[in-house]
């Protein structure tokens, strides 16, 4: 069994590869080609945390994953990051682990690289300023990743918590700085503040109270949403859900779950049939954005087929370039 840490998981996964690999498990999902369990959730009180376990098997190739990830708000109080996680690939001929890796990078890029692929699909080609809402530790990646498939020359950022909005900063400065690539880096004084500027926008919190608003934004603009996991999270508004030309998901039956689109599916805003998998705007079997206008969103709450892909192209690479340590169980 091979073991790789997050700074040997850095090294073989950056935001190209995530994007590649996200890419190809969305097509899977529309393609029928996976079997994702819906992912257990274990509320921890005392702490006001929660732990997730995701598997899944993806493709012809069967490959397996199974992830655990904890969700601990208090953690950065303390040094840690709020999201941690680790990966396990299963051989599908014989059951035993093939590795276990560090997953909380991974969960941070491929989310990203998820925002990437459906700002690809579906924002304005000349999209050039984004907008991030939170500055948690997803923060990042998602910033890189939309840099990654759109000329963004301005990056808003808005967080309640000035300190963490700072940190994020001087992270995408030195990002920008090392691509040797100009952008505007602004912090905003309120959500509605970023939203009325923003092409694109990608917000990463755990908010019970939508903080993008369908009356903030500007024609045209993109959304994606990416922070509620649960149903009383809720990051989007009912009417800009009512009024988005096309909603999209990384897989529908976990889609469900958050607010964001609970709450106006129940309310009959909207019915289960307009939400879209977003692997069929990549396969071209539906239409994406229509028009120059169209508000569009993207809603995600993580699919354990990206972790599948994305886990076993980090195996392989670490095989072909001899990095990590190999151990026994038995």
């Amino acid at each position: 069994m091979l073991i790789l840490n997050q700074a040997e998981v850095r090294q073989l996964f950056p935001i190209k590869a995530a994007i590649e690999a996200t890419s190809k498990a969305f097509i899977n999902i529309a393609d029928k080609k996976v079997n994702v369990p819906q992912r257990h959730q274990v509320s921890i009180p005392s702490q006001e945390a929660d732990m997730l376990v995701m598997s899944g098997l993806v493709g012809d190739e069967e490959l397996l994953s199974v992830k655990i990830v904890s969700l601990f708000p208090e953690n950065p109080s303390q040094g840690l990051p709020a999201t941690i996680g680790s990966l396990m690939l299963v051989n599908n001929k014989t059951g035993q682990l093939e590795a276990v890796m560090d997953a909380t990078y991974l969960t941070a890029i491929r989310t990203g690289a998820a925002s990437a692929v459906a700002t690809a699909a579906l924002a304005r080609p000349e999209a050039s300023t984004l907008g991030v809402l939170g500055a948690g530790s997803m923060s990042f990646h998602q910033a890189e990743a939309v840099l990654a498939v759109r000329p963004i020359e301005k990056i808003l950022l808005y967080s309640r918590t000035l300190s963490k909005v700072e940190t994020l900063v001087g992270q995408l400065k030195e990002l920008t700085e090392k691509a040797a690539r100009p952008v505007e880096i602004i912090i905003c004084t309120s959500a509605a503040e970023l939203c009325n500027q923003s092409d694109v926008i990608c917000a990463c919190t755990t908010s019970y109270e939508p903080i993008v608003r369908k009356e903030w934004l500007k024609p045209g603009t993109h959304v994606n949403a990416t922070g509620s996991f649960s149903s009383s999270m809720q990051e989007i508004d009912e009417e800009l859900v009512q009024a988005s030309s096309i909603i999209t998901v990384d897989s529908k039956p976990a889609a469900f779950v958050p607010g964001d689109l609970a709450r106006p599916l129940a309310q009959g805003l909207i019915k289960e049939e307009q939400v879209i998998e977003l692997g069929h705007v990549l396969m071209g079997s539906v239409e994406g954005r229509r028009t120059p206008e169209d508000y569009t969103l993207f809603k995600s709450v993580g699919t354990a087929a990206q972790d599948v892909l994305s886990g076993w192209h980090v195996y392989q690479e670490a095989l072909a370039r001899k990095i990590g340590q190999k151990v026994k169980l038995d």
